[in-house]
């Protein structure tokens, strides 16, 4: 379960005054890579986790748009491949986004909400130390992060990954996660 699913969303900034409010962000392009490894890379993986919700929802659709036809072939695989998931990222309105692949900004407010601190998964340990601190909490509360999927990614991977991409669609991609960039 999942904290957000316990809490009703607030619409207002008066019910957070009194909050210490923190946002704990990823790097746009390592966000985006990793929830395609998660949620559509693997077809199997899909179907053993979540019954092939992603696949349905989304790979398809994906496959069926955005894949060169081919005569006969029958050994394409049937997940979107890394280039076609990305074509549809740029093809498709970011409001129509799993919220898995929507930019952050679009999810948590930031221009509403006035956090008091925006970590970064990229220095994560760092970071939870100094949100328990700020918080006051850093004598009751120990938090281990553990990425259940394991679909992070190297430097290495993420630059595999990106390299496929021309520099028209990385710049495509920029611009609509630019806001994230900010965070």
């Amino acid at each position: 379960k999942l904290l957000r699913d316990h809490f009703p969303k607030q619409s207002s900034n008066r019910i957070f005054k009194d909050s210490f409010k923190f946002l704990v962000v990823r790097h746009p392009f390592e966000r985006l890579l990793s929830a395609y490894r998660d949620k559509l890379e693997d077809l199997s993986r899909d179907l053993q986790a979540r019954d092939g919700y992603y696949s349905t929802m989304y790979g398809r659709h994906i496959v069926s748009e955005y894949r060169e036809k081919s005569e006969g072939n029958v050994t394409e695989p049937v997940e979107p491949s890394w280039k076609e998931f990305i074509t549809y990222i740029i093809n498709t309105p970011a409001t129509k986004f799993d919220e898995h692949w929507m930019p952050m900004w679009m999810l948590c407010s930031p221009c509403i909400i006035r956090y008091h601190v925006v970590a970064k998964m990229e220095t994560f340990a760092e970071d939870t130390e100094f949100v328990l601190e700020e918080a006051g909490l850093d004598n009751r509360l120990a938090v281990e992060w553990k990425h259940r999927t394991g679909t992070g990614g190297s430097t290495d991977l993420i630059a595999d990954y990106y390299s496929q991409l021309t520099t028209s669609e990385i710049a495509e991609l920029f611009h609509k996660y630019q806001l994230d960039f900010e965070l």
